[in-house]
């Protein structure tokens, strides 16, 4: 299965403009996507449950890979997928890159984001623009490749009652 992905990513970067053409001095970057989650409310957990609940497992879907270090709304974007496992394998030439999910991948979702903000019902405060600019254009992952290969690990964190750039302060579960 990482065979074919890679095989996939490498003959889709030379269907890309120069900014992800395939050159000799490519080199391999594997990064694993695990995810975690808060405890939302209810009767009192017990350790095993919290442990569960700390214990990064593997987040598969879909990714975007972006050119730079700043996620903008004219990156060229190349869609990456992970195995099952959360991994991806890529091979790359040299230059600064960034990864964003879904919910940071182009303008329509930002667009998105920004009217059910201003939407937030009364339990949500502190919404601004500003905050969803600076969310938007910060990557969930950037990282150089240079002269040698990269290994990388991103875990994305679900706490409870999450809503971007919003504080919930309505009532928490009995």
């Amino acid at each position: 299965m990482k065979v074919l992905i890679i095989g996939l990513f490498v003959l889709s970067l030379s269907e890309f403009n120069s900014d992800f053409s395939v050159v000799d001095d490519t080199q391999s970057v594997h990064i694993e996507f695990t995810q975690t989650s808060s405890y939302c409310g209810g009767m009192a957990p017990t350790e095993e449950m919290m442990k569960r609940y700390r214990t990064p497992v593997a987040k598969s879907g879909l990714y975007y890979l972006k050119k730079g270090h700043v996620n903008t709304f004219d990156a060229e974007v190349l869609k990456v997928i992970s195995a099952t496992d959360g991994s991806i394998d890529l091979v790359l030439p040299p230059g600064d890159y960034l990864i964003v999910d879904e919910k940071k991948k182009d303008e329509a979702i930002y667009k998105k984001h920004l009217e059910k903000g201003l939407n937030y019902s009364k339990y949500y405060h502190g919404f601004s623009e500003e905050c969803l600019k600076e969310w938007f254009e910060k990557p969930d992952l950037t990282f150089t490749v240079a002269d040698s290969s990269l290994s990388l690990k991103r875990n994305y964190h679900t706490p409870c009652f999450h809503q971007i750039c919003a504080t919930y302060t309505g009532p928490y579960p009995p």
